[in-house]
């Protein structure tokens, strides 16, 4: 390899290693807030829960998990040219791909999620 290619692999390495810590400071501040609700009861009186409530964290318990039992971050092979990055998109695409089917489906009359 070349001094100049392999500056270049070092310098783009660099890159995904500073890309990497800032990913990772993201992911940390939203765990922190994440934990700062929950020990809040997720701003919510005894008085104001309702089923809603129940129904809405529900669904956030299953967006989490999700996350958690992705496997996203378990090492992969040495040397199969899979990243944790991609397992996680292909795990997270069909999902992606109903969700948008299904909406289709339900016609003009029906709201269309925003985003």
């Amino acid at each position: 390899m070349s001094a100049k290619a392999t500056k270049k692999t070092s310098k783009s390495n660099d890159d995904a290693l500073a890309a990497f810590v800032a990913r990772k400071a993201e992911i940390d501040s939203m765990l922190t807030r994440l934990q700062a609700l929950s020990d809040d009861h997720f701003n919510y009186s005894p008085d104001d829960i309702g089923w809603d409530h129940v129904g809405t964290l529900g669904y956030y318990a299953e967006l989490l998990k999700r996350v958690t039992d992705s496997g996203a971050w378990q090492p992969t092979a040495p040397g199969d040219g899979r990243t944790a990055g991609f397992h996680l998109w292909r795990r997270s695409w069909p999902i992606a791909t109903a969700r948008r089917s299904t909406w289709r489906g339900l016609g003009s009359s029906w709201p269309r999620p925003s985003g």
